[in-house]
């Protein structure tokens, strides 16, 4: 995947907050199946980090079935690991889709901080 496609992907990239004691996974922009491979990538460096992941996805525009799947697989990983996953203000497209797919308890779960 092209850096600029990456860019779209993650906004500003897997940044962590300032005082380093998360990891922050941005969704932002079109997320669709084109990206899946470089946001599991990305996934992959927020398990490994070992500290509490904190997504935010307020500017989320689009996301398709597999990335929500992908999502969810992570947050179930993540769990799994002993991880925390908190959610900052849910884009309204995630929450959707979430909701359709029957995928919503991930939201229900940890923190989530309303838009």
């Amino acid at each position: 995947m092209k850096e600029k496609d990456k860019d779209k992907q993650t906004s500003d990239g897997p940044d962590p907050i300032p005082d380093g004691t998360s990891f922050v996974l941005t969704l932002a922009g079109r997320l669709d199946i084109s990206n899946v491979t470089c946001l599991h990538d990305v996934m992959e460096e927020g398990l490994a980090s070992g500290k509490p992941v904190h997504v935010c996805s307020q500017d989320l525009g689009h996301l398709d079935t597999a990335t929500m799947q992908l999502i969810y697989s992570f947050a179930q990983v993540i769990r799994a690991s002993g991880q925390t996953l908190s959610w900052e203000r849910p884009a309204p497209v995630l929450e959707t889709t979430a909701v359709s797919l029957g995928l919503d308890d991930i939201l229900n779960e940890d923190t989530v901080v309303p838009a």
